[in-house]
């Protein structure tokens, strides 16, 4: 089978739109989605044992191959499946776990833990592998299994609405250029979790808009808009879009987002009905903009320490220290709290690699507080 990202934890980021269409193609020609029944699947767990490694493997009917090994060295479980009346083994990643456990019925830490500690043992692979294919025999509906790049990527739920990226990419693209004729494609983050595309609008009237507001808070700088895209095919989160402008190349997510749940009877039609919202996630942010820069703020460093202090998870102390140790200013506004936390979570994901999990994760938490109020936090 052919392969996109060479190894499970692998990032791509592409900055050509022909780029970006060489990779939806290579998704619409090689990933294979099949359906088989719940009850008819099984899991087979092979040990970390170097030395017996070819043994385990030929007694399962596994395949000695890089993505088998990989395997073994991540979570050691395979997927045994029906495709087309044959039965078929293939390497899970670990993207495909959590819903393996679903499918199963089985959750919590004892099924779920890879890690030993001095207190906590960890339950031998082959035996959770018995655990899993009994819990699947038990359930008699149907399910949608995704092999991308030589792994089983994701087992999920018969209801699982599979949403093509190519197709709902060409609808967004198809909505924006409607106002936006000068639309560009800025940039693309591909990993085995997340699709994520950025477009600039190139829309000097949008950009003028935007500009001048941000200017009646104090804010000076070469503004440009753009829509972001992002879809998962392993069940992480729905099909949306969200706003974003830049700032002297410096990029800031805000306002609410539009999409669809993989799920029931949604589809790519149901997504492109949506895509004349885009626009007004625009409008209903600015008048939050104004909002917030209209709430003076006494104390700018002390307010963001406070919601960093109640929010660690989003907000790590250590990179939140670096942020506001370089606030220049004592008294502001709600803008300048918002624009202090979207720094300290671009420099998190920053150290991170630019993961694209960690950075949309972390950015639709942040988008939130656009609607916070900061003033209970100024004390």
């Amino acid at each position: 089978m052919k392969k996109y990202l060479k190894f499970d934890d692998q990032v791509v980021l592409l900055h050509e739109r022909k780029e970006l269409q060489k990779y939806l193609e290579f998704r619409k020609e090689n990933d294979v989605w099949v359906q088989p029944y719940i009850k008819e699947s099984a899991v087979i767990g092979i040990e970390d044992h170097p030395l017996f490694l070819s043994q385990y493997f030929s007694e399962n009917g596994i395949g000695i191959n890089e993505e088998s090994s990989e395997c073994v060295r991540d979570t050691g479980l395979f997927l045994s499946f029906p495709v087309n009346g044959e039965r078929t083994i293939y390497p899970t990643r670990h993207t495909a776990f959590a819903s393996i456990c679903q499918r199963a019925g089985l959750s919590g830490p004892t099924i779920s833990n890879f890690m030993e500690t001095s207190f906590k043992k960890v339950l031998p692979v082959t035996e959770k592998a018995a655990w899993l294919t009994r819990g699947f025999s038990l359930y008699a509906q149907k399910c949608n299994i995704l092999i991308r790049d030589g792994k089983v990527s994701a087992m999920m739920s018969g209801g699982y609405s599979v949403l093509p990226a190519d197709e709902l990419i060409n609808a967004l693209e198809k909505e924006l250029e409607k106002e936006h004729s000068q639309l560009e494609m800025s940039c693309v983050s591909i990993s085995h979790e997340y699709l994520n595309v950025e477009y600039l609008l190139n829309d000097p009237e949008a950009d003028a808009s935007f500009s001048l507001l941000l200017q009646d808070f104090g804010l000076n700088g070469k503004v440009k808009t753009g829509i972001g895209f992002a879809t998962s095919d392993v069940g992480l989160s729905r099909a949306y879009v969200y706003p974003f402008f830049m700032m002297d190349e410096h990029k800031t997510r805000f306002g609410d987002s539009i999409g669809i749940e993989h799920e029931g009877k949604n589809d790519v039609e149901t997504f492109t009905k949506l895509l004349p919202q885009a626009d007004s996630l625009f409008k209903e942010a600015e008048d939050q903009i104004e909002k917030l820069g209209n709430t003076v703020i006494n104390s700018v460093p002390h307010t963001v320490r406070n919601i960093v202090d109640k929010n660690k998870s989003l907000f790590p102390k250590t990179f939140a220290e670096d942020v506001v140790s370089s606030l220049t200013l004592t008294s502001g506004n709600a803008i300048d709290v918002y624009l202090a936390l979207n720094d300290i979570v671009e420099n998190y994901i920053t150290s991170r690699g630019n993961d694209p999990t960690v950075a949309l994760t972390l950015k639709d938490r942040l988008s939130k507080y656009l609607y916070v109020n900061f003033e209970k936090y100024d004390n």
